[in-house]
């Protein structure tokens, strides 16, 4: 095993936690702004109805048609603006699923990644300790021949 394999786990991994995090912040603002659209679609719907109830209340007490053409008018170009905030918000809420699926991806690829590099550095410090305790064999053996070779000497 390549002694930087560990390394280029923990590198490949921090890249994914990195582009994760960054989608992470994009689903963020994207909630937002379906949070402030969802409010404006409120706004504009109950200003809507506001304006309904008063073209209705108009009409019964026998408005000139001008005025109730104007008050259609002016709701119908209400309708368009709510169309118009709703198609927004389903682009929005489009975007906001495609980037949790992307984080989704990025997150357990990091994890992944995270794993791999952990199962890499346990194997790494394995060889290495294995190495040390082989040198360490050696070296035992080494000064145990040397005591048992001046003993018989003497």
């Amino acid at each position: 095993m390549a002694t930087n394999q560990p390394e280029r786990f923990d590198f490949l991994a921090q890249l994914y936690q990195e582009q994760a995090q960054e989608a992470l912040e994009r689903m963020g603002q994207l909630q937002q702004q379906r949070q402030q659209l969802e409010r404006q679609i409120k706004q504009l719907q109950q200003y809507w109805l506001d304006y309904q109830n008063k073209l209705t209340a108009i009409a019964r007490n026998g408005a000139r048609a001008g005025q109730l053409i104007e008050f259609r008018s002016f709701m119908d170009k209400m309708e368009i603006a709510i169309r118009g905030q709703e198609q927004q918000l389903s682009k929005i809420n489009d975007q906001w699923q495609q980037a949790s699926a992307t984080w989704q991806h990025l997150h357990y690829k990091s994890k992944a990644l995270d794993e791999m590099a952990n199962k890499a550095h346990s194997q790494q410090r394995a060889v290495l300790e294995k190495r040390q305790q082989k040198e360490q064999d050696d070296r035992t053996c080494s000064q145990f021949r040397a005591r048992i070779g001046l003993k018989n000497a003497e």
